[in-house]
């Protein structure tokens, strides 16, 4: 079918761009009220992303970059990258070959009074193989469960905190796991141990369990050093943070893009359970 005559392709583009992005918009925002009350930073948010018909094409692109950048949404156009590349870590691991990798996301939310936003501290990160999976087994039904499992365990009835400290706890049951926990005493550590064996219902091996203990001290404030010119901190090492479950995600091998369990800070929009 040939165009209308009447066909405007710039008022065509722009009807079409403020509808799928103010609908991007409203899921985003699901479930907070319809006053635009701007004193409200959630809802100050939103309408200023929101698209009106009114708007330039100019407000049209800022909201848009805005939404995209500020708001979480950038993540969902860029490919996962992995430091190291990970076809070769899985040829060198035989055991972990063709198995799909969980990976829990801890971190410490600081609210800022110079940004009005909070930010994350202390990003910490356990993984595990679900070794009872392989890459062809685990479905978009096993992840609904999964991600229900990951939420029980770790935030009902309250957040789980992983209080870590210069102490570390070793795991390597049967050899399919490598875990290195750090924590502020043996009975933390075994706190933590423990809930990442609940996710997979793992019953605990004392015997796999090695807990490094010693008398080093690892200053609060370790100062500052001259790097090219500059003046930076030095970095703290084994600090004494409490840190809670952020994000959970499932790396599938050849598969581009994580799946997404749980987002506790709205970063992904494509998440099973919030």
């Amino acid at each position: 079918m040939p165009l209308p005559s009447n066909f405007n392709r710039t008022e065509h583009l722009l009807s079409v761009s403020k509808k799928v992005h103010n609908q991007l918009v409203k899921e985003w925002f699901s479930g907070l009220p319809d006053d635009p009350d701007i004193n409200v930073p959630e809802l100050s948010a939103r309408q200023a992303v929101l698209i009106d018909e009114n708007d330039s094409v100019l407000e049209y692109i800022l909201k848009m970059h805005l939404f995209t950048l500020i708001y979480g949404q950038a993540g969902q156009l860029i490919p996962v990258m992995y430091g190291f590349p990970a076809t070769e870590f899985v040829e060198s691991h035989e055991r972990v070959t063709n198995k799909p990798q969980l990976n829990l996301l801890f971190d410490r939310r600081v609210f800022s009074d110079k940004t009005r936003r909070f930010r994350s501290y202390d990003i910490s990160e356990i993984s595990i193989r679900l070794l009872d999976e392989t890459l062809q087994s685990f479905n978009e039904t096993k992840a609904k469960a999964l991600a229900q499992k990951v939420v029980s365990t770790f935030m009902k009835p309250t957040p789980f905190v992983w209080k870590k400290g210069k102490y570390t706890i070793l795991y390597n049951y049967k050899n399919d796991y490598n875990n290195r926990i750090s924590c502020r005493s043996k009975a933390e550590g075994l706190k933590v141990l423990n809930k990442v064996l609940e996710v997979q219902s793992k019953d605990y091996d004392v015997e796999s369990m090695r807990f490094i203990d010693h008398d080093k001290s690892y200053p609060a404030n370790p100062g500052t050093e001259r790097i090219y010119g500059k003046t930076l901190s030095k970095p703290k090492y084994r600090k004494e943070v409490d840190v809670e479950l952020s994000l959970a995600t499932v790396y599938l091998g050849r598969r581009v893009k994580e799946v997404v369990l749980y987002d506790r800070r709205g970063r992904k929009r494509q998440s099973i359970l919030r």
